[in-house]
């Protein structure tokens, strides 16, 4: 089902080109930048705020709605919801929340899905919140598993919650060599050896982690080892 328009009245719904429906929203969420809008309705007409956001395949994004005033509907089960990029296919809903809401995914393909946060009939031009894209891939720079040397990508969970991973392989050529998948569990640490790995003994490059993680929760590091020598070099692994 497509999913209605609506309009409202903070700039981005005077704009010629309005942000109240997929097709025509133009305003694509950048990373890390927070965006604060109203959800005033008009006529009894809930208004609904449209957002653009950019996703490569194999890499983790996470959408946050905060610093609402009162009388915001975060209570309704669509306030956030992440559709795809013709607003026809509702994708994942946020679950619940009292002062915030949000949601995260690994995307399966590369693309330009839509974000939704939506108002109710009453809501105000006072009715007002802020919202944030961010990508929680996690990017390592270089492993090697060539010649004499071994490495071991190492991984904290950094809040009680458990959650998933993706590890990525890539060889120096950007070709992908082999992946892994865990469940890192709340303040627990994942040490994966990449010989461990099929297809990766014998090989170096780079490594990038999808995860479902919470907004920075998740941090890592590969060690690379010299086992004649004794000497480790540490990379680690950072967003972008």
């Amino acid at each position: 089902m497509l999913a209605a328009s609506a309009l409202a009245m903070d700039m981005w719904d005077q704009a010629v080109v309005k942000d109240n429906s997929a097709a025509s929203t133009i305003n694509q969420l950048q990373n890390g930048v927070w965006q604060t809008h109203d959800l005033e309705a008009v006529a009894g007409v809930a208004d609904e705020d449209w957002y653009v956001v950019g996703q490569g395949i194999g890499r983790s994004y996470h959408v946050s709605v905060g610093e609402l005033t009162g009388d915001v509907p975060i209570s309704n089960a669509d306030f956030l919801t992440l559709w795809d990029s013709t607003g026809t296919t509702l994708l994942m809903t946020a679950g619940s929340g009292t002062t915030g809401k949000s949601f995260r995914w690994i995307a399966s393909i590369t693309g330009s899905p839509r974000v939704c946060v939506k108002g109710s009939a009453t809501t105000t031009s006072k009715s007002q919140y802020s919202i944030v894209f961010n990508e929680t891939t996690l990017f390592c720079p270089r492993f090697n598993n060539a010649g004499t040397q071994v490495s071991v990508l190492i991984l904290q969970n950094t809040i009680t919650s458990s959650c998933d991973v993706t590890v990525y392989f890539f060889n120096e050529a950007g070709v992908l060599l082999g992946t892994y998948d865990a469940t890192v569990d709340g303040y627990a640490t994942l040490v994966l050896p990449a010989a461990s790995v099929p297809n990766i003994s014998g090989q170096k490059g780079s490594v990038k982690i999808a995860n479902h993680c919470n907004l920075g929760s998740l941090k890592g590091k590969l060690v690379a080892l010299e086992p004649a020598t004794g000497f480790s070099f540490d990379t680690i692994c950072e967003t972008r």
